[in-house]
Formats: structure tokens, C-alpha cells, sequence
């Protein structure tokens, strides 16, 4: 019997297996969650083998700004296998209570542009979408949505689903400073700031995160 693993990339949360009929083995997420992961399978394998691409690198810029997060990423994800030309992604959003499904969404590829097309998966959360890492290992996705709370995450614990560390990670969060005092649930390396606002910045090597990355602010609107 043949075995496709699916997997999730992106914001990332746990994952657990679940075989689904006709033999096919899938790695799902949770509804809440944000980060790319690979989701159809085009090749062959089993939970416990190499996966055909390596997350490589992610840079993150999360904007807070009247009652909205807009997040641009720019990942990078290497293939293992020059022959594959096919990695179909699930990039899943953080929604519950505190934050509405994205309004605007955009993925495209750096090496020209490129617009690539993708699907709102509203019962996951999720877009779906397909690159080809062997001929253009970076792309971007920006989203926006509303938020109705006093929080904002960026999910990464769903980076685990990768193996493997990511090996170079950059987060930034832009901030009105009239909302503060924040806290962070990580520990930032730099804080500055510019025209009204704090620009939060975290940097990681061979990052394995155990946490979502949170600002959280005291005042309202």
C-alpha cells in the first residue's frame, strides 16, 4: 500500500497523525494555528522518514496598527531532490475570539513576483497553495485581519512538524507605544523606536520553538 505524507509548513502549531481511507497518511494541525506546512502529498513516504524540503529560513514582520495585525513573511524552503517541482502547502491563520479570518491575503514568489494562486480553506483556517522549490525557493505571504482583543501571535510551535530546526529565524513587531506598557513571550534582542511607534525585534539560530511568539498591550483604543 501506498503512503503520502502530508504535512503543514508558516504562523505553527502541533501536529498528530491520522490515516485517512485509502491508505494515505496525513500530519493535520489544529484549527488555530499559522506557518506553512506541506499539506498533498506527490511523493512517497512514512511519518518517520526524511522529508523531500527543508525550511530553511523565516522572516517575520508583524504590524499592529488601529485594531488590525498585518503580517508579511518571507520564508524559505529548500528542496532536497532537484526533481521536485510540486510542494502543496497549508499556511494556517490564527483565529479565534481575539482575531477574525484574514480579509487580505497575498503570496507570491521573490524570485519574480510571481503572484501564486491560492484556496481559503475557512474550516481549517488555512490557504492553500503549491511552490516549486526547485525553481524559486523563497516566497511571501501578507495577510491582514481584524483584531478584538488586546493581544497578537504569530504561531511557531508548528514548526516541529518540519523535524528539524529552522536554521535562521527574524521576527519583528511594530507597535504603537501609545498602547503600552507590552510583554512579549519572548525575550526581545532589540527595542526601538520610530515616528510613534516601537519596532520589536527577535533573532534565532537553529530555532526549535516551544512557543507561539505574543505581544500583548494594556490600553484600548
Amino acid at each position: 500500500m501506498e503512503r503520502r505524507l502530508f504535512l503543514i509548513f508558516l504562523p505553527l502549531l502541533l501536529v498528530f497523525p491520522a490515516l485517512f481511507p485509502g491508505g494515505e497518511l496525513t500530519v493535520s494541525l489544529r484549527s488555530q494555528g499559522s506557518g506553512i506546512t506541506i499539506n498533498h502529498g506527490c511523493f512517497a513516504s512514512d511519518a518517520t522518514s526524511q522529508l523531500p524540503a527543508v525550511f530553511v529560513e523565516e522572516h517575520i514582520t508583524m504590524t499592529v496598527n488601529r485594531e488590525r495585525l498585518s503580517v508579511v513573511g518571507r520564508y524559505r524552503i529548500e528542496s532536497r531532490n532537484t526533481a521536485l517541482t510540486s510542494l502543496p502547502l497549508l499556511y494556517p491563520f490564527p483565529v479565534d475570539a481575539s482575531a477574525d479570518f484574514p480579509d487580505s491575503i497575498h503570496v507570491y514568489r521573490t524570485c519574480d513576483s510571481l503572484l501564486i494562486a491560492y484556496h481559503e480553506d475557512r474550516q481549517r483556517n488555512a490557504a492553500l497553495f503549491t511552490i516549486n522549490p526547485s525553481a524559486c525557493e523563497e516566497f511571501v505571504v501578507y495577510y491582514s485581519q481584524r483584531l478584538r482583543g488586546t493581544s497578537a501571535t504569530y504561531i511557531l510551535t508548528t514548526t516541529r512538524a518540519w523535524k528539524e530546526p529552522i536554521h535562521h529565524a527574524e521576527f519583528t513587531i511594530v507597535v504603537p507605544e501609545k498602547l503600552g506598557p507590552f510583554t512579549f513571550s519572548y525575550t526581545p534582542d532589540t527595542i526601538r523606536r520610530k515616528n510613534g511607534n516601537l519596532m520589536i525585534n527577535f533573532m534565532y539560530k537553529d530555532f526549535f520553538p516551544e512557543k507561539d511568539l505574543t505581544v500583548v498591550w494594556k490600553e484600548g483604543w
